[in-house]
């Protein structure tokens, strides 16, 4: 039994998207690990749940949303 060349063709896109993908989520991983890794380091410099920006507080609810800000909302919303 052989493969159509449409078949092959069909499998091999498939394949490839597959390798895509996996690679893309690889990448978001490590930027969110690399992430993660500098709120443990400003957490011990004890300088976690601070604006980069202007130095005041981030707000509880931004942090539980995204507890690697490091930037009030307001700050990113002017960026």
């Amino acid at each position: 039994m052989t493969s159509s060349p449409r078949t092959v063709s069909r499998n091999f896109l498939s394949h490839i998207r597959d390798v895509v993908k996996t690679k893309r989520t690889r990448d978001r991983e490590r930027k969110l690990l690399k992430k993660i890794e500098q709120s443990i380091v400003r957490i011990d410099a004890g300088d976690y749940g601070y604006c980069d920006e202007t130095g005041e507080a981030i707000g509880v609810g931004r942090l539980l949303a995204r507890p690697t800000a490091t930037l009030s909302l307001e700050a990113q919303q002017r960026r």
